[in-house]
């Protein structure tokens, strides 16, 4: 399904976080056409049953996790003074698998043109 997607640049910045979950994420500034291009195809297969409808879907690198509300609002107002612009080719796809302990397994990676 990625068969003729190009490798791609991509610029994140900002910490933003979902209080729901406390997870923190660095947003991507730059590239959220391709990610969404990529998410698109990996879902229109044999994982398209796997798709998660109920939220849209927003490219974004995770940077954390905060259990604890108090925690994560002090982190998310610490972290937005923080400015820097990180930037790189996404030019490979790593398939991942969690297990029920969640430790990551890569099982393969798929190279982009």
């Amino acid at each position: 399904s990625l068969k003729g997607i190009k490798k791609f640049n991509i610029m994140l910045n900002n910490i933003t976080g979902d209080y729901r979950d406390g997870y923190l994420f660095l947003n991507v500034k730059k590239g959220n056409d391709n990610i969404i291009e990529l998410h698109d195809k990996l879902y229109s297969g044999l994982l398209e049953k796997f798709i998660f409808r109920k939220v849209t879907y927003c490219p974004h690198l995770t940077v954390g996790r905060m259990f604890d509300q108090k925690e994560f609002d002090g982190a998310v107002d610490e972290l937005n003074c923080h400015n820097e612009i990180y930037e790189t080719v996404i030019d490979e796809v790593f398939v991942e698998n969690i297990d029920s302990d969640e430790n990551s397994i890569i099982e393969f990676t798929f190279d982009l043109e």
